[in-house]
Parts: structure tokens; C-alpha cells; sequence
């Protein structure tokens, strides 16, 4: 912290940061920005316990009670309503039973978490690319049957 202090008084530091750090900087920034107490509890329940769960994608109000937080029903779905935009909330007109942590539980309401599919490949357009690269003849493999002259 002295040195960052040091950099700002002598004005060499950047006001930038490097692209490769962003995403790791927003990620901290969505853990901590809650002030809210609940908000942080179902955070952490959410991130810390649930993925070492029997069913790490779903959950509802009575398993984060059973757990020992004290949250009531109301502040548990607007909170995750507005702030975990990746769990949808499953409404169903009659009880059903779901067992989130091994334990069967009657609800009417609960949470099942939305599993992207990270994407493996970035389409880049070819106008875009070195012409040596377009050439569909670039690449040859040598296999040993062709014979080289020299």
C-alpha cells in the first residue's frame, strides 16, 4: 500500500487497468458490493455451500432457514430476485417436493440455477485475418512420402 501511495504522490502511476485484471476486479467488486447483511448471507450460502451440495443447482427459502440463517421469506426472494439474476425462480400452483440438501422439502416456490455453457471458440471475421493465413495452401503437413529436392 506504501509503494501504490508512493506511485500517486510522484505521479508515475496509471489511472488504467490492464484488461487482463478487469474481470478479476468485477468479480470482487459483485461479492462485496452488498451492504445488506442478508444479501451477503445468501451470497455466501449460495457460493460457498451450495456447490458442495447434494443439488447444487436448486434451492428455496426453508433450506437456507434449516441452515441457520435468519432471513425471512419475503427479503429471501426479492433478494434473489434482484440480485442473482442466474437463479429463476419456479413457481408451481401446487406443492411439490424437492430435496436440495438431501432432505425432502414441500415448497410452492424455489430456485434452480441457470447453467451457461462456456464458449470455447471466438468467431473472428475473415477481412480481419493476415492474407498468408486465408491461403487454404499455408499448411502442409509433412507425412515423409513426399521426397524433398533440392
Amino acid at each position: 500500500m506504501a509503494y501504490g501511495y508512493e506511485l500517486y504522490k510522484r505521479k508515475s502511476h496509471s489511472w488504467t487497468i490492464p484488461k487482463h485484471l478487469l474481470k478479476d476486479l468485477y468479480e470482487e467488486q459483485e461479492k462485496f458490493k452488498y451492504l445488506n447483511p442478508d444479501v451477503e448471507d445468501i451470497r455466501y450460502f449460495l457460493e460457498e455451500y451450495k456447490p458442495r451440495s447434494q443439488e447444487p443447482n436448486l434451492t428455496c427459502f426453508k433450506e437456507i432457514t434449516m441452515q441457520g440463517y435468519q432471513i425471512k421469506s419475503k427479503a429471501f426472494s426479492e433478494i434473489m430476485d434482484n440480485y442473482f439474476p442466474e437463479w429463476k425462480a419456479i413457481r408451481s400452483s401446487k406443492t411439490k417436493r424437492i430435496s436440495p440438501s438431501g432432505i425432502s422439502i414441500p415448497v410452492k416456490l424455489y430456485y434452480e440455477k441457470q447453467v451457461r455453457a462456456k464458449e470455447e471458440f471466438t468467431e473472428i471475421e475473415t477481412k480481419n485475418l493476415p492474407e498468408e493465413w486465408l491461403n487454404p495452401e499455408q499448411l502442409k503437413i509433412d507425412t515423409g512420402e513426399e521426397e524433398k529436392a533440392f
